[in-house]
């Protein structure tokens, strides 16, 4: 994740974003655990 973070600031990105389902509890739990702060958006998908 650190790496990740990385690269973003050096390209000048203001903010890194996860999404994850709404059931995925460890997930949302491990995010919140390294500094990220939960947000509400709003995602639409297609099945092909």
């Amino acid at each position: 994740m650190e790496e990740i973070e990385n690269i973003g600031r050096t390209r000048n990105c203001f903010y890194t974003m996860f999404l994850s389902g709404g059931k995925r509890k460890e997930a949302h739990h491990f995010y919140e655990a390294i500094g990220y702060d939960l947000d509400f958006v709003r995602g639409f998908k297609k099945y092909l």
